[in-house]
């Protein structure tokens, strides 16, 4: 909590406490509030989301170490981003301000790229020094299911006090990163082009495993 508190105020913002894993809860919180039910408390939402965003990272890193970040970033265009981000909100806000409200902050996100050329550049330069410190601090997604395990809490969606489905989930997933202007590990994702919707599937087939396992499944 310490290390936490210190990382937020010399960014200035709460970014390096709520990651990918935050941004995945609200968005399945947004959706039980459109359908006017109770969605399971955001801290324990932020759990399952964690073993995803580690899962995450797991594919971002071996996406690196086979030459990802060599290529040119792939900068999402901002009318596709926009009928992404509508067609995401659609089904639980016909009125389209949800969309809105998020686009407004992504759009921002998306300016912030364009205008650093290559936003990629300062990461490849630095990647072994940052691959360094990633190895110190990164808990795998086993590790982060079998935690949350021992702890009597949930490491599944589908375990959630209020659960929910795989669509469901999928979506959140898939989504997370429209809705925020910060970047998270899915951002990272998507730039070094591997964000598509196998990747999607295959880190959320890997959270599943990883939940499985540390509740002794086969």
């Amino acid at each position: 909590l310490t290390l936490s508190g210190i990382g937020m105020g010399v960014a200035g913002s709460t970014a390096p406490a709520s990651g990918m894993e935050h941004a995945v809860s609200h968005l399945l919180e947004m959706a039980a509030d459109a359908r006017g039910e109770a969605a399971s408390f955001h801290g324990i939402q932020v759990g399952v989301g964690s073993v995803v965003a580690a899962a995450t990272w797991k594919q971002v890193r071996r996406a690196i170490a086979g030459g990802a970040l060599e290529r040119t970033a792939r900068l999402p265009d901002p009318d596709d981003a926009r009928d992404r981000i509508t067609g995401s909100f659609a089904a639980i806000d016909p009125t389209g301000t949800m969309a809105a409200e998020c686009f407004a902050d992504y759009a921002r996100k998306l300016r912030a790229l364009a205008s650093a050329g290559d936003p990629l550049a300062s990461l490849r330069r630095s990647w072994a020094e940052h691959e360094a410190v990633l190895d110190t601090l990164l808990t795998g997604p086993d590790e982060v299911a079998a935690g949350l395990r021992s702890a009597g809490l949930p490491a599944g969606f589908g375990e959630l006090p209020e659960p929910v489905s795989e669509a469901e989930a999928r979506w959140a997933v898939a989504s997370c990163m429209l809705m925020r202007q910060r970047l998270s590990v899915a951002d990272l994702a998507a730039l070094i082009g591997c964000w598509r919707d196998s990747d999607i599937d295959a880190v959320l087939a890997d959270a599943a495993a990883s939940a499985a396992a540390a509740a002794g499944q086969p």
